[in-house]
């Protein structure tokens, strides 16, 4: 993991984030994106061997966290991010 002097001491990594919602680190990225909720990006993850994208790594502050929480207690409740949009919804294609 590529660390950076620049990034806040005070940053949650999603494994902790996941422990201590009790959830899998996936579960977790698929709240986020659903909810629109943002994170604190760290930069990159080296290159796999195998190729590929690069992994973004990121973190949440305090303050996102507590969005998460609040979010989670609003189920089917957009939290930012939707673009005036029903929960459940999305631009169709055109």
């Amino acid at each position: 993991m590529i660390e950076s002097n620049s990034e806040p001491a005070d940053l949650l990594l999603p494994e902790e984030i996941a422990g201590r919602l009790g959830i899998s680190v996936k579960s977790l990225a698929a709240l986020i994106r659903e909810r629109g909720l943002e994170v604190t990006p760290m930069g990159y993850a080296p290159a796999s061997i195998r190729g590929g994208r690069r992994r973004r790594l990121w973190g949440m502050t305090e303050l996102q966290f507590e969005a998460l929480i609040a979010a989670r207690k609003r189920p089917g409740v957009e939290v930012s991010g939707s673009g005036g949009r029903p929960p459940g919804t999305s631009p169709s294609a055109t």
